[in-house]
């Protein structure tokens, strides 16, 4: 019996197909990622929810520590609506150079597709103050 074969403390990697630990190894993951594949596949027979928040803090901490330029940073006051609307109170420009983002404007008219470097970020007396964006994926 090999050891793929045994699993101590309950079989909800054993009982699968392709192990997690088989296709981490077979794709040479790092630590991080492999968190996230071992709660990712494990969730619905082990821990529930409590994997996923796991997984989830693994992908945050990626993000903040591979991609912080393109991660909000905690001194920001912007707040994410429920829509995914960022609200955006005015200052330095909140995405990267080259970022797509959609744009809403103060006076509602509308959406406005727009990459950054192409729109000049500000806050005005007029309607087309930017108050929010959504970053486009």
């Amino acid at each position: 019996m090999g050891a793929l074969d045994k699993q101590p403390g309950g079989s909800h990697y054993k009982d699968m197909a392709i192990q997690p630990i088989e296709f981490i190894t077979a794709n040479n993951l790092e630590y991080r990622v492999a968190n996230i594949i071992k709660y990712a596949c494990r969730h619905q027979n082990k821990n529930g929810q409590e994997d996923i928040e796991k997984l989830i803090h693994y992908a945050e901490m990626i993000l903040e520590t591979d991609y912080p330029e393109q991660t909000q940073s905690e001194s920001d006051s912007a707040q994410i609506g429920d829509d995914g609307w960022i609200e955006w109170n005015g200052g330095e420009r909140p995405v990267p150079d080259g970022t797509k983002t959609f744009l809403k404007f103060r006076d509602g008219e509308g959406f406005c597709t727009a990459c950054p470097q192409a729109q000049e970020w500000g806050h005005y007396d007029r309607g087309y103050d930017i108050i929010a964006y959504k970053v486009i994926k």
